[in-house]
């Protein structure tokens, strides 16, 4: 993949590796309606994990935060059970202190209902 030769050039550019966790995100979503479940997995996992990343280097950018939501749900869609209650209370973790500082846009109020139901 071209964003993969990008990201991995210039891993300080968070522009590059947001754009290469869009296209697994993508993938992991083409495999999950395919019901290519293993495959959805793996591509959601890769996408969470970079999610992750672009969080930890910069953990106030709630557009980060919200995204790594997103992505955490459907990863939390194709995994078994004590796997998706990690993945939910993570969501939680994440966006709760964007609430408490009343900056969640409605995407990210949106993915924290989803977690708290």
């Amino acid at each position: 993949m071209a964003h993969e030769r990008l990201a991995a050039a210039e891993p300080e550019n968070t522009s590059y590796a947001r754009d290469l966790s869009i296209s697994y995100e993508r993938l992991g979503d083409l495999a999950h309606h395919a019901e290519d479940t293993e495959t959805a997995k793996a591509l959601l996992t890769t996408a969470a994990s970079i999610r992750r990343a672009l969080h930890r280097q910069e953990p106030n950018r709630i557009d980060l935060a919200e995204e790594l939501g997103v992505t955490l749900a459907q990863l939390s869609s194709v995994v078994n059970n004590d796997d998706r209650a990690a993945l939910i209370a993570e969501t939680v973790d994440v966006l709760e202190p964007f609430e408490r500082a009343g900056t969640l846009t409605p995407k990210g109020t949106a993915v924290l209902r989803w977690a708290r139901q």
